[in-house]
Parts: C-alpha cells; sequence; structure tokens
C-alpha cells in the first residue's frame, strides 16, 4: 500500500489562483506507487477548505466518482473545487481518460452550481493542468 506523506492540511486556508498554488502541498504524491485522486474544496475567496481523497487505485489508475467529488466540496460547503490526481508513471500528459474525467466534472459541476477551476496531474517528471 502506498504511504502517502500528503501536506493537504498545510493548504488550508491558502487563496488558490493559479495551479502553482497548490501543487506543493501535493508534491510527495510524485513519489506514490499508487494513483490517488483528491478534491480541494473552494469558498467563495478561493480559499481552500477542504483537501479530501477520493479515490485510491492501482498503478496506473483510480476510479472516480463524480458523485463523490461534488458530495466532497458540498459537504465542505465549498462553491468551487480543483481535481488533483497523480502518474505513479512520473509522465504528467493527460490520458484520455484523464481529459474525459475532467469534462464530466466541469460538465456535472454546473448542475450542481459548482465550479471547477482546475484538474491536475502531479508526476516525478513535472505536472499538468488541464484546465479544458
Amino acid at each position: 500500500m502506498t504511504r502517502l506523506y500528503v501536506k493537504e492540511k498545510n493548504a488550508l486556508g491558502v487563496k488558490v489562483s493559479g495551479p502553482n498554488d497548490l501543487i506543493p502541498y501535493f508534491k510527495s504524491l510524485e513519489k506514490a506507487d499508487q494513483e490517488s485522486a483528491w478534491v480541494i474544496s473552494l469558498d467563495a475567496e478561493n480559499k481552500v477548505i477542504a483537501c479530501d481523497m477520493v479515490s485510491l487505485g492501482g498503478a496506473n489508475y483510480a476510479t472516480v466518482s463524480p458523485n463523490i467529488v461534488f458530495r466532497r466540496v458540498l459537504q465542505a460547503g465549498g462553491v468551487s473545487f480543483v481535481f488533483l490526481h497523480n502518474h505513479p508513471s512520473g509522465n504528467p500528459t493527460a490520458s484520455e481518460e484523464d481529459k474525459i474525467i475532467t469534462k464530466r466534472l466541469r460538465e456535472g459541476a454546473r448542475l450542481v452550481e459548482l465550479n471547477l477551476l482546475d484538474s491536475l496531474i502531479i508526476a516525478g517528471r513535472g505536472s499538468t493542468s488541464i484546465g479544458l
């Protein structure tokens, strides 16, 4: 099992103005041997109010349910969120599945009056914003 030493608790209260604001708090995911997915809930001022792992998968996948993502954001009282996951392979390039889940999250978020600010991939050879 992966040992995750994520500094997500330290991210609470951080104002998010771009993807680089969150990456330092999740940098340890670069070394993880399992893919994990996280939702970072933000208030109306784009300050982090919660960080929740929403999936822990295998070496090259993590199954993500939009239902769980939205539930975590709404339970935290968020109005916006950032979706973040890692690629244990070290390659930060977005896969077709990454693009599909980002699109599903963006479309579904609108239905429940949430805003997906960004979708980030953290990997050993860098990070990528899937913004779409």
